[in-house]
């Protein structure tokens, strides 16, 4: 295989990718998972809700998901950065 240096850019975007990958995966998708679920499961029971408490212990458990969730951005910033930098090694590689 011949290196060029587009080859080598590539080879370089994908080890990039890979390493912000492993960094965030373990806790950023479960705590991601957990804030994304208790999201849901808020929104559902505010339009389930037939009465004021209902509606409160609904919007109280949207608000604890969205808490939950702020501290994930970061994560999925580098997640979104790491598989920008796999697909365009991928790419920089096939080229």
């Amino acid at each position: 295989m011949k290196r060029d240096k587009k080859k080598q850019a590539g080879l370089f975007f994908m080890i990039l990718g890979a390493l912000a990958f492993m960094n965030g995966i373990p806790d950023g998708i479960a705590g991601s998972l957990l804030a994304g679920a208790v999201i849901v499961i808020g929104v559902s029971l505010m339009k389930r809700a037939e009465s004021t408490e209902e509606k409160r212990v609904g919007l109280f458990t949207f608000l604890f998901g969205i808490l939950l969730f702020l501290p994930g951005v970061p994560f999925l910033i580098g997640f979104c950065f790491g598989a920008a930098c796999l697909y365009w090694g991928w790419r920089m590689i096939r080229d």
